[in-house]
């Protein structure tokens, strides 16, 4: 995933993605958990796979570190 806004830096950053996509509520799509390192600038961001597919889109991160993805096909 790549972002940057404002004053801060780019950020690059590689990792691994959960093969499987974690449910979040009856009205929410699943989304894909990831072990990426993400600034406050990468909700949006694109999540691509090592040949630069669009996999999915940067939604935020929790208190436990990991990163969440929505799948490009949602």
């Amino acid at each position: 995933t790549a972002a940057a806004s404002g004053a801060e830096e780019a950020l690059v950053s590689r990792g691994m993605l959960s093969g499987t996509p974690r449910p979040m509520g009856a009205l929410l799509p699943a989304v894909l958990p990831c072990d990426v390192r993400i600034a406050a600038s990468s909700s949006g961001a694109p999540l691509v796979d090592q040949t630069g597919r669009l996999i999915g889109i940067i939604a935020g991160t929790d208190a436990t570190g990991w990163a969440y993805a929505i799948p490009v096909t949602h």
